[in-house]
């Protein structure tokens, strides 16, 4: 995926995007996509980069949460670098699996 296929994906509605402001500033975008599988629905955090984590996670996770629970989720996913292990655990997130990639 590139910035051409993220704004397509915008554009047409197929995933969401997340502005994170505080006092006016802006300090991280996310970009959520809904996933329907057969036996529930999930709202998946595709992306995500800011600076000062620390001071807006919390407060983020709880909107995506009423956004999630308005469309009917049973879950959030999300895929993250190392990094985010020490931030998946205070915000609720267990780890069920990790994602590799091999280029060729």
């Amino acid at each position: 995926m590139d910035l051409d296929d993220l704004y397509n994906d915008l554009k047409i509605g197929e995933q969401q995007l997340w502005l994170v402001k505080l006092q006016d500033e802006l300090k991280a975008t996310m970009t959520t996509v809904l996933e329907i599988y057969p036996k529930r629905k999930v709202l998946r955090i595709m992306l995500i980069g800011g600076r000062d984590m620390h001071l807006w996670l919390q407060d983020a996770l709880h909107v995506i949460k009423a956004a999630a629970q308005r469309l009917g989720c049973k879950t959030i996913e999300a895929d993250g670098r190392l990094g985010w292990a020490k931030h998946a655990p205070r915000c609720g997130f267990k780890e069920i699996a990790r994602t590799y990639e091999l280029e060729i």
